[in-house]
């Protein structure tokens, strides 16, 4: 049941064939600005959430959009889906009392994405290793940072924002986001025609594995919906009997696999 189960939500790549397949590829009716992101309109698309995608040929994108990937962000409209990208921006400056981070490229960051910064140098790095931060206000290459503020100390209910007061002497380092909804400032575009392309993932063996068992243990789960039954040990491929391509693992267990 499981296995059928992830058969019928893998993306269409004409089956298991035994030459490489062709790339997948569908043609994009629209692709436009809003006001908290970029949507792609693609009747039947089929993709599901965390799909890795570049647009092909697709007439009147800034370039921003026209190279790189992206993924996919929101599918809650059938016939169409949000972008969004993982953010890495190397930093020019940072003022710490004021809580402001610029960085030597425009960021593209969204309003109230949540950011790290990685690998900061100075005094105060360790202070803000590991720790999040949201994107209050922001620039094409300026962010001002703050945290939400709780009601009362120690209460883990958090109302408002307040600004960040980041350590003196921090500098260097890199601003990082994960899925961060791709945004264009004061710019409207409207793009068409074209293709959405799947863009495969190459990840090493020990990554492959932890992907396919965590995609089949979503199946069982999905499969028998109970509290009550025993974990199910999966055997981990083994190089000499298959070769297995994990080109995309997403929410819920679905995704594009090829033997």
């Amino acid at each position: 049941r499981a296995h059928s189960r992830l058969a019928s939500m893998a993306l269409p790549t004409g089956g298991l064939p035994d030459r490489p397949a062709m790339p997948w590829a569908h043609p994009v009716a629209r692709i436009e600005s809003r006001k908290y992101g970029v949507r792609c309109v693609a009747p039947g698309h089929g993709l599901l959430s965390g799909a890795r995608v570049r647009f092909n040929e697709v007439r009147g994108l800034p370039a921003e959009l026209a190279d790189g990937s992206f993924i996919v962000d929101s599918c809650v409209e059938r016939d169409s889906f949000d972008i969004c990208r993982d953010v890495r921006e190397a930093i020019s400056k940072i003022s710490a009392a004021e809580g402001v981070i610029e960085t030597v490229r425009p960021h593209g960051l969204d309003s109230f994405a949540t950011i790290q910064i990685e690998d900061p140098q100075g005094e105060g790095a360790q202070e803000v290793k590991g720790k999040y931060y949201t994107v209050f206000e922001r620039q094409a290459c300026r962010i001002v940072l703050a945290v939400g503020k709780e009601i009362a100390p120690g209460a883990g209910i958090f109302r408002g924002w307040e600004r960040v007061q980041l350590p003196a002497g921090l500098r260097g380092g890199c601003v990082v986001a994960r899925r961060s909804r791709v945004c264009f400032l004061h710019r409207q575009f409207a793009g068409w025609g074209g293709q959405i392309e799947l863009v495969p993932i190459h990840r090493d063996r020990a990554a492959c594995v932890a992907d396919w068992r965590a995609a089949m243990a979503a199946c069982h789960t999905a499969a028998v919906p109970s509290a009550n039954v025993p974990p199910v040990q999966f055997r981990d491929p083994k190089a000499e009997d298959l070769e297995v391509i994990v080109t995309g693992c997403y929410r819920g267990g679905g995704g594009t696999y090829k033997r």
